[in-house]
């Protein structure tokens, strides 16, 4: 039997996304399971952005539920519970001795009823959160950005979604990139890709994770953060650990680290970066939606760029409209309206004649300060000792925001003294929370982002981990297991000038940048 008990409780926003929240722990089946995991599902060198988190459930979905009702969770039956349905928030609470913690956060993503009068009766439901609809949103019309650090590009790529998460905390980036967004492709181009490029650009990390106000906090990290973070925050030792994954091999060695950046090239004066090539008619009293991607005036398109200071379209400069489709005709430019969105590489013009014959669009142009990456630069170090030990392993790292070559080398030193030795590396470690209170606390008070100091005799383990990410397997009512995926802390022990503890090079850190 458990030793130490906390109180479950599972939670639906059954009245909608801005409604309070509705304890179903009730009906959540007994023999069945609750699955929770997020945060970063691994702990290699370019594990540092979170993949969408996921929570599994079982409801009961007989007559012996809260409801008293066959089908009650199953969505277009008539005794279906109202409110129950796709895209409703769900929320897992866990209190213990006097705290509460809310340890997932998300939204409902599937509905399966089992069929069957007499089967199990049954409705199993899957749980996305934040991450999923970064991942589904496109990069739409995101205007260029100038002297920006990753903090403040990730809030404005955050804010621009109508479906915000619950709550964000960004600390404030090293580096200030020249622009962002000229290389964002509005029309393939994920939030989640582009909030990846953020975050390496800066290597940093980016996750999602618990806490005890509300739960699924955005949460970014600069790259300093960690190497800051002190003496950790929990320990577990031989009798604490249900499982524990280590490996020690050479697919864990990277003796060799190439770092791309690129210099932008910014036009000090407007030039023209699109221009419609053929002349479509526009009927009256109807309206044309066109996009256009801007391209290199100098390799006019050949060569994709960026575009900053854009232009608000001017009648017969930027566009005009003409009877004849080649402008010989009567000039009806007066009669159109043209508006323009811009996008840091696309544009996207609405249209709408409103006079009282057709006409063609004779001249369609934006303008605008052209950004163009003219040479892209590589750091590449390596150390031949290694590479001789146990062949070349390249890392490639692409830091698309970032100009400035000497931090990416400086990046990829302190990458490669990192990874280019043998490691008996931590990958993940098991333990059953109920079995002391240290346990207890351990696994709902620590999140991403958090230092711990893992030992085991066996496998001779005795260093501080970070925790990437997070997986709580919860038997009703009261049993939890909890899983850490877990990074090195030594990974992280940049030469920080002045910092005691992070500052005597060769003893508490590695060089670092």
């Amino acid at each position: 039997m458990p030793e130490v008990r906390a109180t479950v409780v599972l939670e639906l926003q059954l009245s909608g996304s801005a409604g309070a929240f509705t304890d179903v722990t009730a009906d959540v089946v007994s023999q069945s399971r609750i699955l929770a995991e997020y945060g970063i599902n691994g702990g290699g060198p370019l594990d540092r952005v979170g993949q969408t988190g996921k929570m599994d459930f079982r409801l009961r979905n007989d007559a012996r539920n809260s409801g008293a009702k066959l089908g009650y969770y199953s969505p277009g039956h008539a005794n279906a519970r109202s409110g129950f349905d796709l895209g409703i928030g769900i929320r897992l609470k866990i209190t213990y001795s006097g705290s509460t913690f809310y340890k997932w956060r998300g939204e409902l993503s599937r509905i399966e009823p089992t069929p069957g009068q007499y089967q199990s009766r049954q409705t199993l439901c899957t749980a996305l959160d934040w991450f999923n609809n970064a991942a589904k949103r496109k990069m739409r019309l995101q205007a260029v950005q100038l002297s920006q650090r990753a903090d403040q590009a990730i809030g404005t790529v955050v804010s621009s979604m109508t479906d915000l998460p619950p709550a964000s905390t960004l600390t404030t980036g090293q580096d200030t990139f020249p622009t962002v967004f000229d290389v964002t492709h509005d029309e393939s181009t994920s939030v989640m890709r582009e909030l990846y490029k953020l975050t390496v650009s800066e290597l940093g990390y980016l996750y999602m994770k618990g806490d005890q106000v509300q739960g699924g906090t955005l949460q970014f990290e600069d790259r300093h953060t960690r190497p800051k973070y002190g003496s950790s925050s929990a320990s577990l030792g031989n009798a604490c650990m249900m499982g524990l994954q280590l490996e020690r091999g050479t697919r864990l060695i990277y003796n060799r680290v190439k770092i791309d950046v690129s210099p932008r090239e910014t036009g000090a004066a407007a030039s023209i970066l699109f221009t419609l090539q053929s002349k479509p008619l526009v009927a009256q009293s109807t309206c044309l939606v066109i996009e256009g991607r801007y391209t290199d005036p100098d390799n006019r398109g050949l060569l994709r760029i960026g575009g900053a200071s854009m232009v608000s379209p001017a009648s017969t400069t930027d566009f005009t409209m003409n009877s004849a489709s080649d402008g010989s005709g009567t000039n009806l430019t007066s009669s159109f309206t043209v508006s323009a969105s811009y996008g840091g590489n696309s544009v996207r013009y609405q249209l709408a004649n409103t006079g009282t014959t057709s006409g063609y669009i004779t001249l369609l142009q934006a303008r605008g300060r052209p950004i163009i990456i003219k040479e892209p630069a590589l750091a590449d170090v390596l150390d031949q000792t290694s590479i001789d030990s146990y062949g070349e392993s390249v890392l490639r790292v692409g830091m698309d925001y970032q100009d400035n070559v000497l931090i990416a080398n400086d990046a990829a030193n302190a990458l490669l003294g990192n990874w280019k030795n043998p490691a008996n590396v931590l990958e993940s470690v098991e333990f059953l929370a109920n079995k002391s209170d240290d346990l207890m606390k351990a696994a709902l008070q620590r999140e991403p982002g958090d230092k711990v100091t893992i030992t085991e005799s066996v496998t001779s383990i005795d260093a501080d981990y970070f925790i990437n990410g997070v997986e709580l397997v919860i038997m009703p009512p009261t049993v939890i297991k909890c899983k850490w995926t877990l990074t090195p802390a030594g990974t992280t022990n940049y030469w920080i000038l002045g910092i005691v503890g992070s500052s005597e090079l060769g003893t508490t850190t590695t060089l670092g940048y």
